[in-house]
């Protein structure tokens, strides 16, 4: 769970769903975000703290494929 403070373009309490990671390319995201509502694609500053605990809870996932959780990169 993140708290409004904990980065900068998050306004509310949110969850970042570790289960069912997502590459989504950019040009990709026309067909899943409502085209009704604008958009803009920014790479954000997301602390390492943060990013170690989003990596980990993925590897953890007992839902996440094998293959999918050899794919991530970090450190």
């Amino acid at each position: 769970m993140l708290n409004k403070g904990d980065l900068p373009f998050i306004k509310k309490i949110s969850v970042i769903d570790c289960n069912q990671p997502r590459l989504i390319h950019k040009s990709k995201f026309g067909i899943i975000i409502d085209p009704d509502h604008k958009f803009e694609v920014v790479t954000r500053n997301i602390p390492e703290e943060i990013k170690e605990k989003i990596v980990q809870a993925i590897k953890d996932s007992p839902i996440v494929k094998p293959f999918v959780k050899k794919l991530i990169k970090y450190p």
